[in-house]
């Protein structure tokens, strides 16, 4: 192997991390709202306050995993140790979200909190060594993006399959107001995200890594991020652009449901989500390679934003939906593996001007702010259903909760489409900088 490709191993070894990730993700990210709503019974406004504080919680044992990841120094290599020993962690906690138990409905809010803590940690030890360990696979930009396509083709296979399977082996197991139903689907999920998962630890290799450079306080760490102006742009666009993506895919569920009375809908829209994402990654490579980061973003969340319009004004005209979701995704679906390749950039820009690697901190960083995105969906969603008066026990709404669900779809997900899109316009390396910084890089760690 050169140090610009990658064996086939390694490829396929990403490959199979991300879908072991995100298939399980999936089911979490698309029907945990609905399964606490309507299955576990359990009030909309106490659930917004409950996602806020786990995430809360969940900031903390990030960060402390990626300081930790960047003083893991093993044979094992620097990112492994961790996916290999996250995995049980992870599997258990998923477990452990969907197997709740018939308590009473105080108790029922408290075993939520703890399940629902467990599960975060646990996909941070197996998610964040998973998105770090790219810096380290190789030093070439264009091939880390090659390597992150690849990977989001996996991912994309996950969501696919979580997003077309889960809802059928729901109803076949007994419903969305069941709990034995989600239980019972999370039991295989789960073994196939685990098992090939593994597959990740045992393919990849960390063939890039610098030496490692003096410890420092994890405090000193947030310090050195928080001058790094590009990791700061990516910052502000992961935090809108998660929120709006699990705005859409929590949100999709009640529309479905309410508004176009057709809860088969939910499939079908996610579908359509998955495969124009899918199709989208096949111009990754190519427009990555081509355009500099920032005005090929920009572009393509313009787009996004414009679709989000098209989707408010279509309200129930089914064919206009599919149209804007279908452009949206391919638009998302070239935006993801350019985006986790700027995170590699900012890696390394960060290493180029303080001489200390913080792939791990950063990554982490990185994570913690989607998964607050992603928390602050689920609370700024149950918050919207509950000022729209969302009643869990109507099979219709009212105007007011079908107002509510029309705006936590478009309205929502536009304003954070403006905010990415904003983010992104201060982002400052180019293409021509990203070769400079790769090739001092290269001196330095041959030096």
């Amino acid at each position: 192997m050169t140090d610009k490709r990658l064996k086939i191993k390694q490829r396929t070894g990403y490959f199979c991390g991300m879908f072991g990730c995100n298939v399980a993700y999936s089911m979490v990210n698309t029907f945990l709202l609905m399964f606490y709503t309507d299955a576990m019974k359990l009030d909309a406004a106490a659930l917004s306050l409950m996602f806020l504080v786990t995430k809360l919680i969940d900031g903390v044992t990030d960060y402390l995993v990626g300081c930790w990841i960047d003083r893991t120094d093993t044979k094992l290599g620097r990112n492994k140790p961790w996916m290999l020993y996250g995995i049980p962690v992870f599997a258990i906690g998923f477990l452990l979200v969907f197997a709740a138990p018939d308590f009473a409905a105080n108790w029922r809010l408290i075993y939520a909190y703890i399940s629902y803590s467990i599960f975060c940690f646990g996909f941070t030890m197996v998610y964040v060594p998973m998105n770090s360990i790219v810096p380290f696979m190789t030093p070439d930009p264009d091939e880390r993006t090659t390597i992150l396509t690849i990977g989001n083709v996996g991912g994309t296979i996950g969501v696919l399959l979580a997003i077309v399977g889960v809802p059928a082996m729901i109803q076949m197991n007994g419903g969305t107001s069941s709990i034995s139903g989600y239980t019972k689907t999370a039991l295989p999920l789960i073994a196939i995200a685990a098992v090939v998962y593994f597959f990740s630890v045992v393919l990849t290799k960390e063939d890039n890594l610098p030496p490692m450079t003096k410890k420092v306080s994890a405090w000193k760490n947030l310090r050195l991020i928080a001058t790094n102006r590009p990791f700061l742009c990516l910052l502000g666009y992961m935090l809108f652009n998660a929120l709006q993506l699990a705005c859409m895919t929590s949100v999709l569920t009640y529309y479905a449901k309410y508004i176009l009375f057709d809860e088969s809908q939910v499939t079908i829209l996610n579908l359509v989500f998955a495969a124009g994402n899918f199709i989208g990654l096949a111009f990754a490579s190519p427009l990555g390679k081509r355009f500099s980061k920032r005005p090929l973003l920009s572009v393509l969340l313009g787009i996004q934003m414009l679709c989000w319009v098209g989707c408010w004004f279509a309200y129930t005209q089914i064919i206009l939906i599919y149209i804007c979701i279908s452009i949206m995704s391919l638009a998302a679906g070239v935006i993801n593996p350019n985006v986790f390749a700027v995170l590699s950039e900012s890696v390394d820009y960060g290493e180029y001007k303080t001489g200390v690697n913080l792939a791990g901190t950063q990554t982490a960083v990185f994570g913690l702010f989607n998964k607050i995105g992603s928390a602050m969906a689920s609370s700024v969603i149950a918050l919207i259903l509950s000022l729209g008066h969302y009643d869990n026990t109507a099979a219709v709404q009212s105007d007011s909760t079908v107002f509510a669900i029309r705006f936590a779809l478009a309205g929502v997900c536009f304003l954070c489409s403006a905010a990415s899109f904003a983010s992104m316009l201060f982002y400052p390396i180019t293409r021509e900088k990203m070769k400079e910084i790769a090739k001092s890089l290269q001196e330095r760690r041959q030096a």
